[in-house]
């Protein structure tokens, strides 16, 4: 269904320009919240959320999670933490446990590069990242145990079409750092899986 902002901040070109109109908050346990879980797990179709990691977001996220449990959710930006002093729960540990609570959560793989500093908060929000070619372990090892749970992205809009390349140079430095096999799954396997529900 594709990308639905319920919680954003500015980005961090938007920031620089004072562009505060997708700095934007509804909350997800809200009509317009339910009826895109509903309809998710009424069709089986998924959907993307633009969530930011905020520890007062977080059980809000797992309410609606629990309460449709076949609605196919895709939260964005894999460990894009932008405000590290809003977020002290979230982390690769949480993921997992998100993971192994609910069957219906996913994550996609579409976040900055290791240099990627948040504007905002003057913070490297990848926080998957040990350095420019290196992936903290432990993210490494919840996605090998997990891998179906995790999709290849872009993160490509209207207003950045340039960054193609840019942006899959990092996707692809990062999936390089997982196994082989999780590679696979990661870079094409689990998606074609959540979307059409065949394995390839």
């Amino acid at each position: 269904m594709g990308e639905f902002a319920i919680r954003h901040y500015m980005s961090s070109r938007q920031f620089k320009r004072g562009d505060a109109y997708r700095d934007v908050s509804v909350p997800i346990d809200s009509d317009a919240g339910y009826k895109l879980f509903e309809f998710s797990e009424r069709s089986s179709i998924s959907f993307q959320i633009h969530y930011e990691i905020e520890d007062d977001l977080l059980p809000t996220l797992e309410k609606m999670l629990a309460k449709y449990p076949k609605a196919k959710v895709i939260w964005c930006h894999l460990g894009q933490v932008r405000y590290s002093a809003r977020a002290k729960t979230y982390g690769p540990e949480y993921v997992r446990s998100l993971i192994e609570k609910y069957p219906n959560i996913y994550f996609d793989l579409a976040f900055g590069d290791a240099d990627s500093v948040y504007p905002g908060s003057n913070e490297h929000h990848a926080t998957v990242w040990r350095s420019s070619d290196d992936i903290n372990p432990v993210w490494i090892q919840v996605i090998t145990d997990h891998p179906y749970r995790f999709l290849a992205a872009l993160d490509i809009g209207g207003d950045r079409i340039d960054h193609v390349r840019k942006n899959t140079r990092t996707l692809r430095a990062f999936i390089s750092n997982l196994p082989k096999v999780t590679q696979e799954i990661v870079a094409y396997k689990a998606a074609w899986k959540l979307l059409f529900n065949e394995d390839i």
